[in-house]
């Protein structure tokens, strides 16, 4: 294969770690930011860098937080210094093929370093270290849990999407790039009002004068029933989300387990799961003794993913998107000759996605999760 090609699929893998785009990441990281207490704001600036200020105006708390925006794309700015973290931002579940069959971890993954390993053990540093590694640790998980609701970051499938090139708004851009940023920049743009600040303190105290602030104040007046707050919100439910009761115990890692068998070539099937499930132990707990009923685990990545799976394999992958099983060199082709593929911004593709708030839904419950998590384990 000529340099050339072999240059251009290594942009395509180092995409494949690169989710929501800089927008997406920092809107999660702010809807995370409005949602914690304010002493805990204070708190951030013991961990995030100097940088991170922000002058705060509220006569009720002090003139400056640090901001967890600061830092929410630390963790793909710094991947090739740090190379073995790139596995990290997604999950490649074993025999799972969009649109026509999908799976989420039904037959193991592909590898047991992935983001849901990597949130729990990010999860569980937050808790035990100091110094350096706490610092690092907030760093990985404000990244994480945003592509954790990126849908595109739980498939295998073409990269993620990054090998599928399609035209979105008349630009050349692959599946993956659409849902990183195309469909948030063009949600940003179509708010034309909550320009005006929120009477809600607190909730304004978070927003740092940027242009996707309306969009936030949009996603949590409407849609979570705060600060300018809707009689009906869209998610009414939405303090439940971090909820990890109905949470498996052990399934964590018992899928790690099921994971290593599919590696060794050896029979593992769902028939033999419970036998699996009773030699696990909860990766949140692992004091928990074998076979006993550990409690909740704080975080239950792979329960908050499949739902943002199923929506993936739903509408991401859905038509005019291009069949998936081509050569290699026809899916480069649109991105080659900058000639563009199948046009996505047509009402048959983006109304169930638009009518449904999905990107607004995985946005907010990725902000939601993240401020319960840090609101719950913090101790430093």
């Amino acid at each position: 294969m000529v340099p050339f090609a072999w240059a251009l699929i290594g942009l395509v893998a180092a995409a494949r770690a690169w989710a929501w785009g800089d927008v997406g990441h920092e809107i999660v990281a702010t809807i995370a930011q409005t949602l914690l207490e304010p002493r805990m704001r204070e708190q951030l600036c013991t961990v995030l860098p100097d940088a991170s200020q922000y002058q705060v105006h509220d006569p009720w708390q002090s003139a400056t937080h640090c901001h967890l925006a600061s830092v929410a794309t630390w963790a793909d700015h710094v991947r090739h210094k740090i190379p073995w973290s790139s596995q990290l931002h997604f999950v490649n579940a074993v025999n799972d093929q969009p649109p026509l069959s999908c799976d989420f971890g039904s037959y193991g993954f592909l590898s047991t370093n992935n983001i849901l390993t990597a949130i729990t053990n990010y999860t569980e540093r937050i808790q035990s270290t100091t110094g350096d590694a706490l610092k690092e640790a907030v760093r990985f998980l404000v990244h994480l849990m945003g592509d954790l609701h990126q849908p595109l970051h739980l498939f295998s499938e073409a990269h993620g999407g990054n090998r599928i090139f399609v035209s979105f708004e008349g630009q050349s851009m692959s599946l993956h790039q659409v849902w990183d940023s195309g469909l948030v920049n063009r949600r940003i743009r179509a708010i034309q009002n909550y320009t005006q600040a929120l009477s809600n303190d607190t909730l304004e105290s978070a927003l740092r004068d940027q242009p996707y602030d309306p969009y936030v104040r949009w996603i949590l007046s409407e849609g979570l029933g705060l600060g300018e707050a809707s009689a009906d919100p869209w998610w009414p439910d939405w303090r439940s989300w971090s909820d990890c009761t109905e949470h498996i115990h052990g399934n964590t890692f018992l899928e790690f387990r099921k994971h290593s068998a599919v590696m060794n070539n050896t029979s593992t099937t769902r028939s033999n799961a419970t036998e699996w499930d009773m030699l696990s132990v909860d990766l949140a707990n692992p004091n928990v003794a074998q076979g006993s009923v550990p409690p909740a685990p704080l975080v239950c990545p792979r329960t908050w993913a499949e739902p943002l799976h199923a929506i993936g394999c739903r509408y991401a992958f859905a038509p005019p998107v291009p069949a998936v099983k081509q050569s290699w060199v026809k899916q480069m082709a649109p991105f080659l000759l900058r000639i563009g593929g199948e046009e996505l911004a047509t009402h048959e593709y983006l109304a169930p996605v638009e009518d449904n708030m999905l990107v607004e839904l995985a946005l907010a419950r990725a902000g939601v999760r993240l401020a319960h998590v840090l609101q719950s384990v913090w101790t430093h």
